[in-house]
């Protein structure tokens, strides 16, 4: 879309900044206001890290994720992309997050699945969503159909890590026919909490025979 183009629809529809409400100014590339997107940048100049057993390498998030904190911009719009159907977010975010982490030149891009009933439910994966404005920026392959999920699995939001963790148990396979497997997965989720998920994930690619999971989130809780 030419920038007269949006300008013009702007004009007719005004945008508003998801996180915060605040209007957009007409042609803005961003969906994120300027005050919100400095607010993501100024959490990304410190990224969150976190140990995770083998055959996760490395788990790495563009900022801290505080659901319950107003002020959270971070939180805010994850919440946005992944559940009021701001998939345009994905944009920025994915940007910042490819932006602020070192990338293995060889790593295959995955995003964490989901199983088709909740697909169908969202319309989108928040984290395809990601994983492909990650993988154009840093020009590697990705891979959206190499993991499925092979079970609906309960919401993670009122559980603890234990059940998290039989929740997603097994949940997770190499997609049928898929081929010859990369070394290097970069698994893309958009928040880790307690790692079960992506846990899940890595094993079932360690069982395919992938050497070397990294695991890159949007978001991290503390």
């Amino acid at each position: 879309m030419s920038s007269w183009v949006r300008v013009a629809l702007d004009v007719l529809l005004p945008r508003t900044c998801a996180p915060c409400g605040r209007p957009l100014d007409a042609g803005a590339p961003s969906p994120l206001c300027r005050a919100c997107d400095a607010a993501i940048l100024g959490l990304a100049a410190s990224p969150g890290f976190r140990a995770l057993p083998p055959p996760i390498a490395s788990a790495r998030a563009l900022g801290p994720y505080v659901g319950g904190q107003p002020g959270n911009v971070l939180a805010r719009t994850i919440q946005h992309l992944k559940y009021h159907g701001a998939r345009g977010l994905a944009v920025p975010l994915g940007e910042h997050l490819a932006a602020h982490h070192p990338f293995p030149a060889d790593a295959v891009v995955v995003p964490v699945p989901l199983h088709v009933s909740r697909l169908r439910q969202r319309g989108y994966n928040q984290a395809l969503l990601l994983a492909r404005v990650l993988a154009r920026r840093r020009g590697l392959p990705l891979a959206p159909r190499l993991l499925e999920r092979t079970r609906a699995t309960a919401e993670h939001a009122t559980l603890g890590a234990a059940a998290r963790a039989a929740n997603v148990r097994g949940a997770f396979r190499i997609r049928a026919g898929h081929g010859v497997l990369p070394d290097t997965v970069v698994l893309i989720d958009d928040v880790l909490t307690t790692g079960a998920t992506v846990a899940a994930c890595a094993e079932a690619l360690r069982a395919g025979g992938v050497r070397t999971v990294h695991v890159y989130t949007v978001g991290l809780t503390t």
